[in-house]
């Protein structure tokens, strides 16, 4: 939901999880409770063709209105659009 790709590399981990050797590579860390983790969670293929784990596109949202204060207003506008604008929304 993102026009470009993140710089640098966003992660969202358990809390529980020593994530020392992510932080040195300069990734950003996110940390959730471990109920939280799992929520949303699958897997997709990237333009490399490659299969990634990361979140569905509604935890996405969850995740953006929650973290507004950490984005850009460009890029939170940005990536509301293009989820209500998105094929895959939901009926409920």
């Amino acid at each position: 939901m993102a026009d470009r790709e993140p710089v640098p590399i966003t992660l969202t981990v358990d809390s529980n999880c020593n994530a020392g050797s992510l932080a040195d590579s300069e990734a950003r860390i996110f940390y959730v409770t471990p109920g939280w983790h799992d929520i949303g969670l699958a897997d997709f293929e990237t333009p490399g063709g490659h299969m990634v784990r990361s979140y569905d596109p509604e935890r996405t949202v969850i995740d953006i209105v929650r973290c507004k204060a950490a984005m850009g207003p460009a890029a939170y506008a940005y990536a509301l659009k293009r989820y209500a604008a998105s094929k895959d929304i939901p009926a409920e």
